[in-house]
């Protein structure tokens, strides 16, 4: 027997108004010097094994190999004029605003 789960309770849908409230606080916080909250749960286990490690290194030197962001760039990753995790504001996604 399959197990289903149902993650609607999970899921908000906005658009309009509200999607552009949603867009100009996620830009404002972004923008902002705060400190991020901790996780609610860690994403990666605390001390990752091989052969994940080495998956997860690879896929981040391939990643940053496509956008053309050079090897030791460190902290500063992130393209000149973009605000970090904002890609050009991917996140607004298409549609009404």
């Amino acid at each position: 027997m399959a197990m289903r789960i149902d993650l609607t309770d999970r899921v908000a849908i906005v658009t309009g108004a509200a999607k552009g409230a949603l867009v100009h606080a996620v830009r404002d916080r972004l923008a902002s010097s705060e400190p991020f909250p901790d996780a609610e749960y860690p994403v990666y286990p605390p001390s990752l094994w091989s052969p994940y490690r080495e998956r997860r290194f690879d896929n981040g030197e391939q990643l940053y190999a496509a956008l053309g962001i050079p090897h030791h760039a460190g902290d500063h990753r992130c393209p000149s004029g973009e605000v970090a995790g904002d890609h050009g504001g991917g996140f607004e996604g298409g549609g009404d605003s």
